[in-house]
């Protein structure tokens, strides 16, 4: 009887003592489980940030790229308007010339007419 019951103690240890590891690993793998969705979720989150920041960053060059081509056709249109104004001062001054070689041979040709 003494042994019966014994065994019986030791039956009760070894259930409690399976009860207890398997109630421990579902623990462990809650935990596990818990872990990876957290961890899922921080890299979500890091994967977004970076996206953000792309799309900054993308934005911002755009914004560059148009304003540098707003200088652009500034600068066009300053040296076209500067060629234009060479331009008419020349033809200004080519007349002046002109002019005063047309003077000058009528001054001689008169002088010469004398």
């Amino acid at each position: 009887e003494k042994a019966v019951g014994c065994e019986h103690r030791v039956k009760q240890a070894l259930v409690g003592r399976a009860e207890a590891e398997t109630s421990a690993r579902d623990e462990l793998n809650r935990e596990v489980q818990r872990l990876k969705e957290s961890h899922s979720d921080q890299m979500k989150q890091l994967v977004s940030k970076m996206e953000n920041k792309e799309r900054e960053h993308q934005a911002q060059l755009a914004s560059e790229r148009l304003s540098h081509k707003k200088r652009e056709k500034e600068l066009i249109e300053q040296t076209n308007q500067t060629i234009e104004k060479c331009r008419s001062e020349c033809k200004a001054n080519i007349k002046k010339v002109n002019e005063s070689r047309e003077s000058s041979t009528k001054a001689i040709e008169t002088k010469l007419t004398n």
